[in-house]
């Protein structure tokens, strides 16, 4: 499916689209005297590449706040276009995407690693270490998905091998150093340990939590370029001394000299983390979401919550929030992390958990409306929660137990998603809400990035959290503690109506694609599978609530009110 986006002159047609916000820059624009760009900018027509999202975590220290930054990110591929640019040929040469508003990306779901940016016009120039990519105002501009999709150029298969959540990866670190010396505190021996062979460590994590499906292991051979690395530690000495904002120049340097040293990076190692020397500014780390490169501000690049984290986006995770802080939720590696060299040991929320694919035997989804109410004699199921360390498909019953349960909303983008955040083993140091049932909503499909938020936790036999007008519906759907017993934590799930039952009736306006016959009564014949049908935008349950619904006597209800429509 293609998604387009077209700016053009016509002021009749530039008001039908305004709601993408693009710079008024322009290549004769009287701005651009004085600016550096002056004679150095050019408009290049038809230029295609790949979209990747960066997010990065800024700390405020004097306000002591943690913020992030979302910048979109075009990937050039390794071709002559590079060049085009006034850039050095490098493959892989990523910039800052210029001009658009990030609600603009927004709006046509784009994915990062995912989706292709097509632009009739952009605005090039500046210098090596600060290069400018803007979209022309006057642009058409086109986001459509690969690998399947052909570009406006007529070329398939612009595929990247994407970061994936089980396997082997293979992964470099590079301690990157200034030209006036200036380097990460830790040396290479002291890195080597933090990531690959601490007892706890981004190898030794990534390992316990998956329960052994994704490994992270040093890189040890020789590169395309015929360079001996042992031990996935190694020193890059860049051209450019670090100063306070200059952060995205030495990443700029440091990539550009890694891969002229070693060849091409995102073909020979899964994941690359670069620890970038102090005295840039006081951000935290910053990784691209699908892809295969993170960075870290010095001592940062030794924090185990820290390296779980970025690659956690490098995965294709999105942060954990919880009330106003997107960071909030502390239950899991993606919300805040620590400065603790060897700490904390946990995993992921259940949204995180889902997402990874880790545990699929032990995890469900359902939609409640249809599930529950349409499917089951009652009103309410009630399911078995194990913590991630109890994962154990296939013994002692666990196939009845589950790692994480989604409760799926077909009208909506977000899901809800339980589990039990069982503090032991892999998880014995979960920094909140340890022994409890977390409830937590995602933005975003199962196994695509989206921000979670944790909206509740269950700690007490009784408590309950009520999702009301569930999936925009006239039901409410309450989750319900039992009990706690060991490793095993049993949940109800139970749907209600909006109002009394003496207050519940199905309509008779109900024609299902305007067809006499097919009113409540049609769909209480076979409510398992005609609740969740829609009719002019609505869920046939809405057109029926006492038919789909947990009234009594919705049979006899309906044969007397509804004999007239069958």
């Amino acid at each position: 499916m293609k998604l387009s986006f077209a700016i053009i002159s016509r002021i009749v047609l530039f008001q039908t689209i305004a709601f993408a916000t693009l710079s008024s820059l322009s290549a004769s624009d009287e701005s651009l005297r004085g600016s550096g760009y002056r004679n150095k900018t050019q408009t290049l027509g038809n230029v295609e590449c790949t979209l990747f999202l960066r997010i990065s975590r800024l700390s405020i220290p004097e306000e002591e706040k943690i913020l992030t930054e979302e910048t979109w990110t075009c990937e050039l591929d390794n071709s002559n276009q590079t060049e085009d640019f006034g850039i050095k040929r490098n493959a892989h040469t990523t910039l800052d995407v210029k001009g658009i508003d990030n609600k603009f990306f927004t709006s046509q779901v784009t994915k990062s690693g995912h989706s292709r940016l097509f632009a009739s016009e952009v605005i090039v120039g500046g210098s090596n270490d600060d290069p400018l990519f803007e979209i022309s105002p006057t642009a058409h501009v086109q986001i459509f998905e690969g690998p399947d999709d052909a570009g406006r150029s007529g070329r398939r298969g612009f595929k990247r091998e994407l970061v994936t959540s089980s396997g082997t990866l293979k992964t470099l670190v590079v301690r990157v150093i200034a030209k006036n010396g200036a380097e990460p505190t830790a040396d290479i021996s002291q890195l080597r340990s933090d990531v690959f062979e601490d007892r706890l460590c981004l190898k030794s994590q990534y390992e316990a939590c998956s329960h052994g499906r994704l490994k992270i292991e040093s890189f040890h051979g020789t590169t395309a370029t015929g360079q001996e690395i042992n031990g996935g530690v190694v020193n890059v000495k860049i051209s450019i001394d670090p100063s306070d904002g200059n952060r995205d120049k030495l990443e700029t340097k440091a990539r550009e000299r890694a891969t002229e040293i070693y060849g091409e990076l995102s073909s020979q190692f899964d994941l690359v983390m670069f620890c970038i020397p102090p005295g840039t500014g006081d951000w935290i780390a910053y990784a691209y979401i699908n892809r295969f490169d993170s960075y870290f501000n010095d001592k940062w690049c030794s924090s185990v919550s820290t390296q779980v984290h970025e690659v956690g986006h490098n995965l294709g995770l999105a942060h954990s929030g919880e009330g106003s802080s997107s960071y909030g939720d502390q239950s899991g590696m993606m919300g805040f992390s620590y400065e603790m060299d060897d700490a904390p040991e946990m995993c992921f929320n259940p949204a995180k958990n889902y997402q990874l694919g880790w545990y699929i035997e032990q995890q469900k989804f359902l939609n409640p409306l249809t599930d529950i109410l349409a499917k089951t004699k009652g009103n309410n199921r009630q399911y078995i929660l194990n913590g991630v360390d109890d994962f154990q498909f296939g013994r002692d019953d666990s196939e009845d137990k589950l790692i994480s349960l989604r409760l799926k909303q077909q009208n909506s983008r977000e899901d809800y998603y339980i589990g039990f955040n069982r503090k032991t083993g892999m998880n014995s140091e979960t920094m909140e809400n340890a022994n409890t049932v977390l409830i937590v909503k995602k933005t975003g499909g199962p196994i695509e990035y989206g921000q979670s938020w944790k909206v509740s936790i269950l700690s007490a036999i009784g408590d309950s959290y009520t999702i009301e007008n569930f999936d925009g519906s006239s039901f409410h759907v309450t989750i319900e503690l039992l009990s706690i017993v060991g490793k095993d934590a049993k949940i109800n799930v139970l749907v209600t109506n909006a109002a009394l039952c003496d207050q519940v009736f199905d309509s008779y306006e109900l024609k299902y694609k305007n067809k006499r016959r097919r009113g409540c009564g049609w769909v209480a014949k076979r409510k398992g599978r005609r609740c969740s049908k829609s009719w002019r935008k609505q869920l046939l349950s809405d057109w029926c609530p006492r038919t789909c619904g947990s009234c009594p006597d919705t049979a006899s209800f309906n044969k007397i009110i509804f004999d007239d429509n069958n």
